[in-house]
């Protein structure tokens, strides 16, 4: 399956929460897991903490912070974790044939992540909002505490690294204002609402709806025209500022300018500058023990919430599998939201639930107790049909002995008869001769001849006796 990746760059408060969550809205996939809002960011950060966690602990093990003005991608070591984020994207949008990473980090580290994609034959879209740097100055003061001269440095430094480690790449650059304004039209120009990150088969209508339904112009907090600017801005920045809002501005342009920033940085961001942020960072080390303590119970508080979490993934699993149309995506997301609300609800009325079932179990026992003893019952009547059967089964094997028998001497009666018949009628053949014999006899007695002879029989039977003496 070939895989396309929307790749959102850009700065801290620059509006890259908006578009990743539009992105999201319309169906691009961008985890199981994202960072929740917040009170600076109610909607959501919509940023993978997988991919969140991988940034910092880069960072972190190269000495760096997302908040150093000098930061440089030749400080980082990426050949160390090539693979590592080759991995985490494996797992993170495996089957996925559309999927969006935003983290503002990544502006730091994208040459990373640039390669990881290409090693796994993935097409890379890259969207780079950008705000006036003032506008930024004031949200980061607000949310950070920054002073002014290092949110427009930080500005200048992820806008110049962003622009320079994507030429080449296909990518669309434009002012978060016109975003808000009009977003489908933003959308439509960075060609990312056809394919093949948008299945044509999405309704166009529902698409719009959609967008315009989430993009929200009154969370714009700061506002800043493109001609203000005050003392605090630099030059440099200044013209960056303005190159960017010409479309077709020229790199060459911006190679000046980046020669200007990496030449005057170091004024506002001297050797006691560097010793004050060096202070931060032993700081920073200290909160994010802390923080790292505070994970953990946050995760153990995750196990709490497994429920929310798998509806969440059968949500994500939904989207990946089925690609139902948005509203219906919708429709299931306030399902979910809804479930999750009720949760609570549902762990309260459970407990009564598992005492009513208690109660029906004792019923139900007392109920298998007679049924039991109707079953005992059942089986010894049982037993005493199988002892009568056993019995008719011995008897019927006598009777068909005794058939066996009648049968062999049925059969030597027939024999017998018919011996019988036999010399009955060899009987009724001599008692014909014999009648035959007589009649002859008879005959003879009454001829003349035998008449005759009779002196001459007399002399015979005398000279007999005489020589039988």
């Amino acid at each position: 399956m070939n895989q396309a990746c929307i790749l959102v760059l850009g700065m801290h408060r620059s509006g890259t929460s908006s578009v990743a969550g539009c992105l999201n809205e319309i169906g691009v996939y961008g985890g199981n897991e994202l960072l929740p809002g917040s009170d600076d960011n109610k909607k959501g950060h919509f940023e993978n903490l997988s991919v969140l966690r991988f940034n910092e602990k880069v960072l972190k093990e190269s000495g760096a912070t997302w908040d150093d003005p000098m930061l440089s991608v030749r400080d980082i070591l990426f050949d160390k974790y090539i693979d590592e984020l080759i991995q985490l994207i494996r797992e993170e949008f495996y089957g996925v044939r559309t999927f969006y990473i935003k983290e503002p980090r990544i502006c730091h580290l994208l040459p990373l992540y640039l390669r990881a994609l290409k090693k796994l034959s993935i097409k890379i879209k890259i969207l780079i909002p950008y705000r006036h740097p003032l506008e930024i100055a004031s949200s980061l003061r607000k949310r950070n505490g920054f002073s002014p001269e290092k949110s427009i440095l930080l500005w200048t430094s992820s806008i110049l690294e962003s622009e320079f480690q994507t030429r080449g790449e296909e990518r669309y650059i434009f002012p978060y204002e016109n975003f808000l304004t009009s977003p489908v039209q933003v959308l439509q120009e960075a060609k990312v609402l056809e394919p093949p990150y948008i299945d044509t088969a999405v309704n166009k209508d529902s698409l719009r709806e959609c967008i315009e339904s989430f993009v929200d112009p009154g969370l714009r907090h700061h506002t800043y025209k493109k001609s203000d600017y005050s003392n605090e801005v630099p030059e440099f920045t200044k013209k960056l500022f303005i190159e960017l809002n010409n479309r077709n501005f020229y790199t060459g342009v911006i190679d000046e300018i980046r020669s200007d920033y990496i030449r005057h940085a170091s004024f506002f961001y001297g050797a006691d500058t560097v010793g004050f942020v060096d202070e931060l960072k032993n700081q920073i080390d200290i909160k994010n023990a802390r923080i790292s303590e505070l994970k953990e119970a946050y995760s153990k508080e995750q196990k709490l919430h497994l429920n929310f979490k798998e509806l969440v993934v059968e949500k994500n699993d939904a989207l990946i599998l089925t690609k139902n149309t948005i509203s219906e995506i919708k429709t299931d997301i306030r399902r979910l939201q809804e479930k999750y609300k009720s949760g609570q609800l549902e762990l309260v009325s459970n407990k009564n639930r598992i005492a009513e079932l208690k109660n029906d179990v004792r019923s139900l026992q007392e109920k298998c107790k007679s049924r039991q003893d109707a079953l005992e019952a059942e089986r010894e009547l049982n037993l005493q049909l199988k002892r009568s059967l056993d019995t008719l089964e011995r008897s019927n094997k006598d009777l068909k002995n005794e058939l066996d028998k009648y049968k062999e001497n049925k059969n030597k009666i027939d024999e017998l008869n018919r011996k019988n018949n036999h010399l009955l009628e060899k009987n009724s053949e001599k008692d014909r001769k014999i009648s035959s014999l007589i009649h002859e006899i008879v005959s003879i007695h009454t001829t003349r001849s035998w008449r005759y002879t009779r002196l001459f029989r007399i002399v015979v039977k005398v000279v007999k006796r005489i020589f039988h003496k």
